[in-house]
């Protein structure tokens, strides 16, 4: 075996060296024919460039002549472009000129309308409350306030300037500054009737009676008489007398006696220390009366001080009420003059603000094209200086195409002669292989024969060790079953010794018991014995326990008995001597008097409770009748003023509130009708949107309740493959996608021309975010998008990438890409 290996060896090793020479030589011929190859492929390569250089030199030249006469087009464009921003300059400084003048007068017109508008409010608020007051002081004139109950009846029912002429007050006319001094003049006169004579006075009179509605007093024209007075003309040189009281008011000439009569010995002077000098020049003879209702009566008495007089203010109330109707008319007249100035203004600034609007208009558009045509110009010059550009460098490329062409022609020629003696090369190769190959094909016959001699003894060796490996295996499960029974017999043993061992013990256990089970039984008996003794005299002394128990509770009732006695006692004591300090101390609080002094009123009482009821009820009476008001008329017609001004203000306020809650019904009604339109359309959007970008599926919004304005609204979706559910139990991808579908379901139903969108698709997974970005390519054909992202998909489908970076602390860069 040892031989045939030895020989198989050399004839492989003459082999290897065979088949390396001829691989040598096989490689030497490849490489000398991939020389020549790339030889060959140099000069076509060369070839063909030179002639793709010449049809290159023929083109620029084209290129070149185009560009020239483009140039040519572009100078004269500048020059048109220049000529029309000259034009448009000039028209934009017009309208600029327009512009700056219609706001200076707006700016002017601006503030006259904001003072007359603080005017008119001012006006109105004073107008308001000045009608106020006239409304109540005409209210308190037509219902006759002041006037007693008689007076009123007679000026309501019987009052026909026939016969009843009305009271002093309705027939005088008395000046502005004189109202208090008349007033208090007449005093009570003011409420007498006039009348024409003493049977009418009478038929009034029994009028009143019959009717039961108070008192008046009549001056009847026939009977009354007036009052002629002498004096010296001194008195009208002292400073300070005003006049008589009858020369100073106005009345028809008719009432000359009855105001004689009232007013002729009255003297009207400035203030009491005027008065006084009057008075005693006259003797005490006239009642002087002060501007300020002060009184020096004839005779001599003084009356005077703050004024609490029933009949006050009936004079001055019909004086004021003429010149509040005057000064209402006048402010009614300035508030119209000053709404109308006001319109005037508004319609002006309006003209103002349209110019202003269309000027500005104007002047954006013409800045517009201006800005138009200087980027024409600009695009024009930059396109201008690209051919100029453009024309160097085809210039300059085919001064280098001429230099290649030149050095393509000399590496063609030098290649040529290297293909030639390659050529010659490669025949050598291929006849030093051939001879090569001849001697490897005997050795491998060689090599042939040696291989299957060596096969055979591998066989037989095979075979040999197959049969050993069988025998040892065999051996080797012998000994495990040996092994196993001794194991098996050991474990035996050790069992049967223990069960010999447990025998024993039995044995000798049964044998102790069976002499210890009488002195148990023995020890069992004498114990229930002692229990039985024991349980007796536990008895005997609970019985004597339960005796001793009764007897101590007996004794524990009786003593508990006692002291409560002794505690009511003490109570009923402490209660009587408060009530004795109590009575002592409210008998010298109420009457002040002593137990001493009191007994000596001490009667004999029946029934206390019937006093002291009594007592009570006269208290009452005494606290209802409450403080006496001696201002109270006063305080009433304040009270009645007040109050008839309240409830027009009232009034109005009220209606206000109407006409207020009629315009918030009118508003709530469109706002239902324009939400109700609206939703329908975002419900419509949103399941469109949805579908596309889930791919399929269903979405819906719905109300909560019939309250549109106010009732909450539910979302909900079906996303593909699985059921319809709220939004509230879906995945957070899910959430953010369904999100962003209501989004875009109220941006369709009304699209805007720019949007910013800030990380909007954050919790979306790549593939939602590839379809949200395809979406948004769609839709940006309406919208311009400006997305804030940091996903890829996003940043993918965008036209334009703007990144922000910050490579120093403090100091960010702006980088821009175009996609």
């Amino acid at each position: 075996m040892s031989i045939v290996n030895e020989e198989c060896l050399k004839v492989n090793n003459n082999t290897e060296e065979f088949d390396k020479s001829i691989n040598d030589k096989k490689s030497d011929a490849i490489q000398n024919m991939k020389n020549t190859s790339d030889i060959n492929n140099q000069i076509n390569s060369h070839t063909s460039m030179i002639e793709s250089l010449k049809s290159r030199i023929n083109g620029l030249k084209k290129e070149i002549g185009l560009r020239e006469s483009k140039i040519e087009g572009i100078n004269s464009e500048i020059n048109s472009l220049e000529s029309n921003v000259k034009v448009l300059t000039s028209d934009n400084e017009e309208y600029k000129k327009t512009y700056n003048e219609a706001l200076i007068n707006l700016n002017s017109l601006s503030g006259k309308r904001d003072n007359l508008s603080n005017k008119k409010n001012s006006q109105y608020e004073n107008l308001k409350t000045k009608e106020a007051r006239l409304n109540t002081l005409i209210h308190m004139e037509n219902s006759l306030e002041g006037y007693n109950k008689g007076v009123k009846a007679i000026l309501k029912n019987k009052c026909d300037k026939v016969k009843v002429f009305g009271t002093v007050s309705n027939v005088i006319t008395v000046p502005t500054g004189l109202e208090t001094a008349i007033e208090v003049a007449l005093s009570s006169s003011i409420q007498n009737i006039i009348v024409d004579n003493e049977k009418t006075a009478q038929e009034m009179i029994n009028y009143l009676k019959n009717e039961n509605i108070g008192r008046a007093t009549f001056l009847p024209l026939s009977t009354i008489k007036g009052r002629k007075v002498n004096f010296s003309s001194e008195l009208s040189q002292i400073n300070g007398f005003v006049g008589f009281a009858s020369k100073l008011i106005k009345y028809d000439e008719m009432f000359n006696n009855v105001i004689s009569f009232l007013l002729g010995r009255i003297i009207i002077c400035t203030n009491l220390k005027v008065g006084t000098e009057i008075a005693k020049k006259t003797g005490y003879t006239f009642k002087l009366v002060t501007l300020d209702g002060d009184v020096i009566n004839a005779g001599g008495s003084y009356t005077g001080g703050s004024r609490n007089v029933l009949n006050n203010g009936i004079i001055s109330r019909k004086n004021e009420l003429a010149d509040l109707s005057e000064k209402v008319k006048i402010d009614k007249s300035n508030y119209n003059s000053i709404s109308t100035e006001l319109d005037n203004i508004e319609n002006e600034i309006k003209n103002q603000n349209e110019i202003v609007s269309s000027s500005s208009t104007k002047i954006k558009e013409i800045e517009f094209k201006i800005k138009n045509e200087n980027n024409k110009k600009d695009m024009f010059a930059s396109n201008m200086k690209n051919i100029v550009d453009d024309i160097k460098y085809l210039k300059i490329e085919m001064d280098k195409i001429y230099s290649d062409i030149d050095s393509y022609n000399n590496s063609i020629d030098s290649n040529k002669l290297k293909l030639k003696d390659l050529t010659e090369l490669n025949k050598n190769y291929e006849e030093e292989i051939q001879e090569l190959s001849e001697k490897l094909l005997h050795f491998k016959n060689e090599k042939e024969t040696l291989i299957n001699k060596i096969t055979n003894k591998k066989v037989e060796i095979a075979e040999q060790n197959k049969i050993i490996e069988n025998l040892n295996e065999n051996l080797m499960n012998y000994k495990k079953n040996k092994e196993t029974c001794s194991e098996k017999i050991n474990l035996f043993n050790d069992e049967i010794k223990e069960k010999e061992n447990l025998i024993l013990e039995i044995k000798k256990e049964i044998e102790y018991t069976s002499g210890s089970n009488e002195k148990i039984e023995k020890d069992i008996e004498s114990a229930l014995n002692t229990i039985k003794e024991s349980e007796l005299k536990k008895e005997n002394i609970r019985k004597d326990l339960e005796q001793n128990e009764n007897k101590m509770k007996d004794v524990d009732e009786s003593l508990n008995l006692m002291i409560n006695s002794i505690h009511k006692l003490e109570i009923t004591k402490s209660k009587i001597e408060s009530e004795i300090d109590f009575n002592i101390n409210k008998l010298w609080e109420d009457y002040e008097i002593t137990i001493p002094q009191a007994s000596k009123y001490k009667k004999d009482i029946k029934s206390y409770s019937e006093l002291s009821k009594k007592a009570n009820d006269l208290k009452s009476k005494i606290k209802g009748l409450g403080n006496v008001n001696v201002n109270a008329i006063e305080e009433y017609k304040e009270v009645t003023e007040r109050y008839n001004f309240l409830t027009k203000q009232r009034e109005d306020l009220k209606k206000a509130e109407s006409d207020l809650l009629k315009v918030i019904e009118t508003i709530n009604l469109t706002m239902r009708n324009q939400f109700n339109e609206k939703f329908n359309i975002i419900r419509k959007n949103f399941n469109e949107v949805f579908k596309e970008l889930f791919g399929g599926g269903y979405a819906d919004l719905k109300l909560e309740g019939n309250d549109v304005l106010n009732d909450g609204i539910d979302i909900i979706v079906q996303p593909p493959g699985k059921k319809l559910q709220s939004l509230s139990l879906l995945s957070g991808g899910e959430k953010g996608l369904s999100a962003i579908a209501l989004v875009f379901a109220i941006l369709k139903m009304k699209p805007t021309p720019f949007c910013v969108l800030d990380e909007i698709e954050a919790a979306l997974d790549d593939a939602n975010v590839n379809r949200f970005s395809n979406f948004l390519k769609r839709y940006s054909k309406e919208t311009q998008f400006i997305v804030i992202t940091h996903r890829k998909g996003s940043m993918a489908a965008a036209e334009a990438l703007y990144g922000v970076t910050m490579e120093e602390k403090g100091v960010s860069k702006v980088l821009s890409l175009k996609l």
